[in-house]
């Protein structure tokens, strides 16, 4: 690799022009401008081996190669983020199916839901109950096969409405 301290046969020099950015940080302009300074120092008697010149310029290109990359999946990766957000924001006041065993009655409301019922179904009620396992209210359904919608208003069977919090 080159050495920009020691570009001549071990006298010091500074290309023209290479800015002493982050110590570690070598960019495209000042690589190519320390390469020029080294051919047009180097010893006429002894001058750098072509296949070492090609393979720095390989090497640089490489790195170059993964810098440009490393910011194409950045900029991919933001672009992703901002999809998914935009299409988060389609379901906003939609309702959403979930498998659970439970609902959440707030202190205002009803609880909705669906069952998939089995073909051959003859009765189907769904029984609301508390924490303790006390039932508190039961749903009739229609006996059809399929998905069979119901609502529980809060309502328990003796006309009282049930405290917010989780039923089964």
């Amino acid at each position: 690799m080159i050495d920009p301290t020691q570009l001549s046969g071990g006298t010091t020099t500074t290309a023209p022009g290479v800015s002493s950015g982050k110590k570690d940080e070598l960019g495209q302009d000042a690589f190519l401008k320390l390469m020029v300074a080294q051919l047009a120092n180097q010893d006429p008697f002894k001058p750098v081996d072509p296949s070492a010149f090609l393979g720095q310029l390989a090497q640089f290109s490489t790195v170059t190669g993964i810098q440009d990359m490393k910011s194409s999946i950045g900029s991919l990766a933001d672009s992703l983020r901002s999809s998914q957000v935009l299409d988060g924001t389609t379901m906003v006041g939609h309702s959403v199916l979930a498998v659970s065993d439970s609902a959440v009655l707030g202190a205002t409301g009803e609880v909705s839901g669906a069952v998939d019922l089995p073909e051959g179904v003859s009765a189907a009620v769904i029984a609301v109950t508390d924490a303790s396992g006390q039932l508190l209210r039961r749903i009739q359904l229609p006996a059809k096969e399929g998905t069979a919608e119901f609502k529980w208003d809060g309502l328990m069977d003796n006309g009282t409405r049930a405290a917010a919090g989780t039923y089964d």
